[in-house]
């Protein structure tokens, strides 16, 4: 029996990209394949584009219109249509090598994983930047997500560089009105499987630096606080499910986050009442950042922080 893939493509004013990224998908070797776009309220050509392929496809591609309501709610839609056995995701503003969706299917096959994770190309203007894992691994669930929070492994928040087991997606979407919502998914994704692959293969295009992009405009005070509230939930969540060590993990990422957020709020944003806020938050666990194991020399670098802060500002 054959392998269904659903692939969610949400689209948003992405005129000039889009057809890159459609002809991508057309070009793929592997044919047991749905799929799914939602036109998240385009205001530009993305819709006419959008049609087109479905009257190329109309048995194997859709397409929904709805409001625009922000990328979570466009791919929580596409998960609602979807019928594939697996389920990927596809930024339009990017694009896939033809071999991208067999390469992770074969995977998916031969190791048994919920979850596999290809490696990216990172596209700018004028370079590419290669980010992959050396050889293929196979990690059971607290190996994977030990290897994500602590930042040890090539082992990206972003969805769209995975194929994933549509039981993944039972009781789980993706949150609504938040900047960083593959870091809320991506956590509680990989503590649903059993065993998670990452392989040496990179086959995602990653378009760097476009003009009108959320990741590319300059950061923001809701960046930040959106980054550190995912972390503080993702702390919380371990610690709820009774898992201790996966919590110090999660909280040793988000101190060392933490403390690189405010010294973006002091000289990049200049936003005082943040730099409050975070300096509030590091100072009120400063017994739980110096016993941390996971943080080792860099408890150094809050030492310095906790008790020199203007003398540290200078420095970093």
């Amino acid at each position: 029996m054959s392998i269904q893939v659903s692939l969610i493509i949400p689209v948003y004013n992405v005129a000039d990209y889009l057809q890159q990224c459609l002809d991508s998908v057309e070009e793929q070797d592997y044919k047991h394949l749905q799929v799914v776009m939602v036109n998240d309220g385009s205001e530009d050509r993305s819709l006419e584009i959008c049609e087109e392929y479905v009257r190329r496809h109309p048995q194997s591609w859709i397409l929904i219109n709805q409001k625009n309501a922000g990328l979570s709610a466009a791919r929580n839609t596409g998960l609602l249509h979807a019928t594939g056995d697996y389920i990927a995701f596809l930024d339009s503003d990017d694009w896939i090598d033809s071999d991208f969706i067999s390469t992770l299917v074969k995977s998916i096959v031969d190791t048994g994983a919920e979850i596999v994770e290809a490696g990216i190309r990172w596209c700018y203007s004028n370079a590419i930047r290669l980010d992959a894992i050396e050889e293929n691994c196979v990690y059971d669930m607290k190996e994977a997500l030990g290897h994500y929070l602590l930042q040890t492994k090539p082992i990206h928040s972003a969805v769209w560089c995975k194929l994933y087991h549509r039981e993944i997606f039972t009781k789980l979407n993706f949150e609504v009105g938040k900047l960083h919502e593959d870091g809320y998914f991506t956590y509680q994704a990989m503590y649903k499987c059993k065993r998670y692959a990452v392989i040496n293969y990179i086959g995602y295009n990653y378009r760097q630096n476009r003009e009108g992009s959320i990741m590319t405009s300059m950061v923001k005070p809701k960046n930040i606080i959106d980054v550190m509230e995912m972390m503080e939930e993702r702390i919380m969540f371990f610690k709820e499910h009774n898992e201790d060590i996966l919590a110090e993990k999660a909280a040793s990422y988000y101190y060392r986050t933490a403390l690189t957020n405010y010294v973006t709020a002091k000289k990049v944003i200049q936003d005082e009442s943040l730099c409050k806020t975070i300096k509030d938050k590091l100072d009120s666990s400063k017994h739980l950042i110096l016993k941390n194991r996971y943080l080792r020399a860099k408890k150094l670098k809050f030492l310095f922080f906790f008790c020199f802060p203007k003398l540290f500002l200078k420095r970093y």
